[in-house]
């Protein structure tokens, strides 16, 4: 109808209409709905080259790691330790209230809260896990033979599985990585992955092999080759040596292999009468005033060099909770006895002093792979109780 409008202004030609056209026009009528052009012809739309996916370069540890404990319980940044080391110089009495510097930097005083884990964080393990993907996006990030919470990434080729098939009895991936390193003293699988090299180096943290390159802390003698040199797995001594403490008070803290009649605490002039199952063991020997620390703080560190077993012998009717929430088991080896004058004022007074005699008492235990052990304290009590180490390789 436009177009015949148009041409009839233009040439003064009279419209088409039924009565003039009735073939053209019914014609006409009945095709006017086709569309002969493409109406999407310029909506067409570029969406051009999507971009990269982004790196993400700061990786979160997840709580209670070596990592974590290093930002979080480490040290006092520097410029505090120089601030309270000024402080004790100005009033030497602050020194009689837990306020010396370890040797690691840490204050006595403000003691680190224990990291303990959140419930049900232990990855479950599944029996019936039997298949294996090509690693997604998120999981890049993944150093080959890592495990993290949600994935274990293959040591070799680009395969992924979830973490539920690490260990769980079969082979998920083709090399069959996920299944090495699956019984160890601590209960866990083995750290299977290198690592890079932190700038600084933290050796609370990592491993540095012979070759410059790094591993996890707990790579360290835990059975498996981590290292390209071989070199963790070398010079794996079954005893204690390399074993550092640390005690948070700053109070004197020594590693001993005692005898008997030595000295039970640096602060007491407690001796010992009988070791028990724990002859010939490594003995921390730490002040007896370390008890006040709480349960829910850290007592005392322990730097292991390779996997050992800790032994914890409680004294007292003094609980320790956290041995029961931290997974410490009951050993059957007997414990330690030792007799001596507790010096308090009521005796001092009283003019009368008796000796007092102690154990053997319970003696609890728990492999560690290697790395930082954190001891929670004691909570006051009669007695602080008392720690020995050794292998597990040759146990009592």
């Amino acid at each position: 109808m436009y177009t015949h409008v148009i041409h009839a202004v233009e040439t003064d030609e009279p419209c088409p209409t039924i009565e003039s056209h009735p073939n053209q026009t019914e014609s006409e009528i009945n095709y006017c709905h086709v569309i002969e052009e493409s109406m999407t012809a310029n909506l067409t739309i570029d969406y051009g080259q999507p971009p990269p996916p982004p790196e993400c370069d700061v990786e979160v540890e997840p709580p209670c790691t070596a990592e974590y404990i290093w930002d979080e319980h480490g040290m006092f940044p520097t410029d505090i330790q120089f601030l309270h080391t000024s402080n004790l110089t100005a009033d030497p009495g602050l020194d009689a209230y837990f306020t010396t510097l370890s040797v690691h930097g840490w204050a006595g005083c403000a003691a680190p809260r224990a990291c303990v884990n959140c419930e049900n964080t232990a990855i479950i393990v599944d029996p019936a896990y039997a298949v294996h993907d090509v690693c997604k996006e998120h999981q890049r990030s993944l150093r080959p033979g890592q495990l993290d919470f949600d994935t274990f990434k293959c040591q070799t080729s680009d395969q992924c599985i979830l973490s539920s098939g690490r260990c769980n009895g079969i082979a998920n991936c083709d090399d069959g990585s996920d299944e090495v390193g699956c019984e160890t003293s601590w209960g866990l699988p083995a750290v299977l992955h290198a690592e890079v090299c932190r700038e600084p180096f933290v050796a609370d943290i990592q491993y540095q092999c012979d070759d410059g390159t790094c591993t996890h802390i707990e790579g360290r003698c835990n059975g498996v080759p981590n290292c390209a040199d071989g070199s963790d797995e070398t010079g794996c001594a079954s005893g204690t040596s390399g074993l550092t403490v640390e005690a948070t008070t700053g109070l004197p803290v020594s590693i001993e292999v005692p005898a008997l009649h030595s000295q039970v605490f640096n602060d007491r002039s407690y001796t010992f009468d009988s070791f028990g199952g724990l002859s010939g063991m490594t003995f921390i020997k730490m002040s007896n005033e370390d008890k006040h620390t709480r349960h829910s703080h850290v007592q005392m560190k322990l730097r292991l060099p390779h996997p050992l077993t800790v032994y914890v012998v409680k004294l007292t009717d003094n609980q320790l909770p956290w041995l029961q929430e931290e997974g410490w088991a009951v050993s059957s080896l007997e414990g330690v006895s030792y007799h001596g004058v507790r010096s308090t004022r009521h005796k001092e007074w009283s003019g009368v002093l008796e000796d007092d005699f102690y154990g053997p008492g319970v003696v609890y235990e728990k492999t560690f792979p290697a790395g930082t052990v954190e001891m929670r304290g004691n909570n006051g009590g009669d007695g602080s109780y008392l720690m020995f180490l050794g292998s597990p390789l040759s146990l009592p």
